[in-house]
């Protein structure tokens, strides 16, 4: 599976011996996770953008993505807006 979509097996899976994280993201982990977005986009094929951030599956980055990236600014994203609450809501793209 690993080779014929990667996407789909690095959203739920690390490289085969590579341990995953659970759980709270270090903030070494959120810097990398900015760096590795400003070089090759987020918000789209979590799995193949998981393999870029060692130690985490794709839906992990999806979800810290909303969470945490999105709501404290970190990185904008014009599909999503911060409600009232704090929370990441995804608007979609807008049409021009």
């Amino acid at each position: 599976m690993m080779t014929v979509n990667p996407n789909a097996y690095f959203y739920r899976h690390n490289l085969p011996g590579e341990d995953t994280r659970l759980g709270e993201w270090a903030p070494h982990e959120i810097e990398h996770f900015v760096a590795v977005a400003k070089e090759f986009g987020a918000g789209d094929k979590w799995g193949l953008f998981a393999s870029h951030v060692p130690h985490r599956v794709g839906y992990a980055c999806s979800q810290i993505y909303r969470h945490k990236i999105i709501p404290n600014g970190l990185l904008l994203d014009d599909t999503f807006r911060v409600d009232e609450r704090g929370r990441a809501v995804w608007v979609g793209k807008s049409r021009k």
